[in-house]
């Protein structure tokens, strides 16, 4: 939620301030900036989890015991899984040209995921091959990611595949959001 909120704060002040036509007015490429804030907003979100998971570490009082193979997999899986969140609400952010929209799409999106795949695998219970591929599609989102690490041990197997499905959130989303900014008018 927290990242959700400053990285839509972050973008929609460069439409409220109108500071994205002065970046394109002094010859910035619209795939630098794009790229940009795609970057900055996966490093913010990584970030702040990492933040999160040290200050946890600290004050557990028992870090000879987390520190294992288990807890470097997950903290691998989290800050890719973060990664991903950060450049998806990056694009919600930039598709969204108000920063109090924005901060409401992303929140929606952070919030009413688990709800929207209860509703699309109810839909996709009238058949088993429906199930089965929503069942895959579902696993290859940033929740069905979550879910997984959240559920089992995490092991190098498990953090790699989620390290990949992670990228590749990553690249489709930056992809989709360099094509629709390129068009947008600012």
């Amino acid at each position: 939620i927290l990242i959700a909120i400053l990285i839509s704060i972050f973008i929609g002040q460069e439409y409220q301030w109108q500071t994205w036509q002065q970046k394109w007015m002094t010859s910035k490429n619209r795939v630098f900036i794009y790229l940009s804030k795609a970057a900055l907003s996966s490093a913010i979100s990584v970030a702040i989890f990492l933040l999160f998971q040290i200050v946890a570490l600290f004050s557990s009082g028992q870090i000879q015991g987390i520190l294992t193979l288990e807890y470097a997999g997950m903290i691998i899986s989290g800050a890719s899984i973060y990664a991903a969140l950060g450049s998806v609400i990056c694009l919600l952010s930039m598709l969204v040209k108000n920063s109090t929209a924005s901060i409401i799409v992303c929140l929606g999106y952070v919030l009413f995921s688990e709800t929207l795949v209860s509703v699309i695998r109810n839909f996709s219970s009238f058949s088993d091959t429906a199930a089965r591929l929503v069942e895959w599609g579902v696993q290859h989102t940033i929740y069905g990611m979550a879910t997984i690490i959240t559920g089992v041990s995490v092991s190098t197997d498990i953090a790699i595949t989620i390290l990949i499905n992670s990228l590749a959130i990553m690249l489709f989303s930056t992809a989709i959001g360099v094509l629709l900014f390129r068009k947008y008018e600012l």
